[in-house]
């Protein structure tokens, strides 16, 4: 457990990662409790505000009990964070799901060296999770399960994915990569599904969403620069690879602009949103992926059309300017090794090929 670690034994670097972490997770907190009072100021009217209230400090109190019990004194303060987030989830489902998408991008329990007690998280975040949603749903007399149409067909293609395992070479090792793949962005997706039903509910996941990024990109960064000192972007646990990285802050993006044309404008948004977006900007570019920069062309290019309806021959114009870039782009060697250039190339040949293959010989359930 952590408590088995000196803190004189830490690297500097691990401290820092670890007040860091520590510094997301609290701006996550600060971020949720301020959302339930902005966005639900209906809980501050409920006639079983203190009841509530008293659960889920119930609820912080026995996860901070156990994380103080199993921590060493580096950590006391991330402890109690922790705690505070878990007892946030059982006030609101909008809160639970928010916590579930910020630790699974954060992922605290990769990050810190030996954090036995931090395993727990993933399936305590999801058991609160379903509580609460339990609860609201009791509370509020609405429909237990969201059939949306679109979550019908995305369980359906998971399905679909899961039969395909049974045409492989290795049915064992394909269902075992599913299970551990897959089949939990499926629970996840079921838990978005759930959970948001309004624009408050929303605002709430992509904000938890943006710090989470925020913080793996800083992580990224002082991990790269710092620590390993790689020609491109750097992460640690399961997102570690450049390319991946670079997938993730593309993503979060347009949610880091949206603070920057909100009206009216207020300078603290401004500020929260220009350090965001430099933060990921840095990211993108450390990361030296081709298609990042593409996305952020195209990205732009939309921005400009939607806002300000060009003519057919400005949309023909901007059509041609941005076949150039994509083939000037594709070009670019971006300081990166040849042979690493190659390699990319040909794997990405190789994917187009085989998938082609597969979609012309096995169209149903491929080749498992």
């Amino acid at each position: 457990m952590i408590s088995s670690l000196s803190p004189s034994l830490l690297p500097d670097i691990g401290s820092i990662l670890n007040h860091l972490m520590s510094l997301m997770l609290f701006m996550l907190a600060i971020f949720s409790a301020s959302s339930l009072v902005r966005f639900y100021p209906q809980f501050l009217l409920d006639k079983k505000l203190l009841p509530n209230l008293l659960f889920a400090t119930i609820v912080s109190l026995a996860f901070a009990a156990y994380f103080l019990f199993s921590f060493s004194p580096i950590f006391y303060f991330l402890a109690v964070i922790l705690a505070i987030l878990c007892g946030l989830c059982v006030l609101h489902p909008a809160l639970a799901l928010a916590q579930v998408l910020g630790f699974l991008i954060i992922r605290p329990w990769e990050l810190i060296p030996s954090a036995e007690a931090l395993a727990i998280l993933p399936r305590a975040l999801f058991v609160l999770f379903i509580f609460s949603l339990i609860v609201d749903t009791l509370r509020s007399r609405e429909r237990y399960f969201n059939a949306d149409k679109n979550q019908l067909w995305f369980l359906g293609l998971g399905l679909l994915i899961f039969l395909s395992t049974l045409v492989s070479n290795d049915v064992a090792g394909s269902q075992e990569s599913y299970f551990d793949g897959y089949f939990k962005s499926m629970i996840v997706a079921f838990l978005i599904f759930q959970a948001i039903k309004t624009k408050a509910d929303y605002q709430i996941a992509t904000g938890a969403v943006l710090i989470a990024v925020f913080g793996v990109a800083l992580f990224a960064l002082i991990n790269t620069f710092s620590m390993v000192e790689s020609a491109r972007l750097e992460g640690r646990g399961a997102i570690q690879n450049a390319n991946d990285l670079a997938a993730i802050l593309i993503f979060v993006l347009p949610f880091a602009l949206k603070g920057l044309f909100k009206k009216p404008i207020r300078i603290w948004t401004w500020l929260s949103s220009g350090l965001v977006l430099t933060a990921l900007l840095l990211g993108l570019w450390k990361a030296q992926s081709r298609a990042a920069y593409l996305s952020v062309f195209m990205m732009v290019l939309a921005i400009l059309v939607i806002r300000f309806r060009p003519s057919k021959k400005a949309l023909l114009q901007m059509s041609v300017l941005a076949l150039v870039v994509l083939i000037a782009v594709s070009q670019l060697k971006l300081g990166r090794d040849s042979s690493d250039l190659e390699e990319s190339r040909m794997n990405r040949l190789g994917y187009w090929k085989a998938g082609l293959s597969m979609a012309i010989r096995k169209p149903l359930l491929g080749v498992g």
